[in-house]
């Protein structure tokens, strides 16, 4: 078995919400093609994918959504010590060094 941890957990329930809010925002457009009752169904998905991201938002709380932040910093960060960024930050700091 593994070990799943509660900001993974609530990771990918939002991740499916926000994809089912996708796929709710693109019902809404064809439904009201089709008919009224159609696009009013795919509101309903999407307000309940809304509500989904909502509550797992809270259940990570504000430790989570640091830790979740971090980590994806982390990935866009390249780890060549001379890249781009960090020589801009070098030029640009105030003390001279």
């Amino acid at each position: 078995m593994s070990e799943t941890t509660l900001t993974r957990h609530a990771l990918r329930n939002i991740r499916w919400a926000v994809l089912g809010g996708i796929l709710g925002l693109v019902g809404i457009g064809l439904g009201l093609q089709v008919h009224f009752a159609l696009s009013f169904v795919a509101f309903l998905v999407v307000f309940a994918s809304a509500v989904v991201i909502e509550r797992n938002v809270r259940k990570m709380g504000r430790l989570g959504l640091e830790k979740v932040s971090d980590s994806i910093a982390k990935r866009s960060r390249p780890n060549n010590p001379d890249s781009f960024g960090d020589r801009m930050r070098r030029r640009f700091r105030n003390d001279p060094s």
